[in-house]
């Protein structure tokens, strides 16, 4: 049984191998396929912890302003990458543009 002391502290980001973290927080993911390659996720999915619905968004959907991220200061967040390199190139865009300020 889980007690509060097992439970992640608001705002934490989660590693989403930690099934009860995925119970508690926003899933987001970096491309669609995480669903069927991540091992961290294909898992909780096989045993009804999370439902491919459960997830709220992925790292396109979150830049193009589609899907939300954190909603409170205090709202637990997963974020799931495959290694797609999308972050490398939305890190780069961001770089970019605060060079350009």
């Amino acid at each position: 049984m889980l007690g509060r002391r097992h439970l992640p502290h608001p705002a934490w980001h989660i590693r989403a191998a930690e099934h009860v973290g995925l119970l508690l927080a926003r899933v987001c993911v970096d491309t669609e396929e995480a669903l069927q390659t991540s091992g961290d996720l294909i898992g909780p999915l096989s045993r009804g912890v999370l439902r491919a619905d459960d997830v709220r968004g992925t790292l396109t959907t979150l830049c193009k302003g589609i899907a939300t991220g954190r909603n409170t200061p205090t709202e637990r967040t997963v974020f799931k990458s495959v290694g797609a390199a999308l972050e490398n190139l939305a890190a780069l865009v961001q770089v970019f543009e605060a060079a350009r300020i």
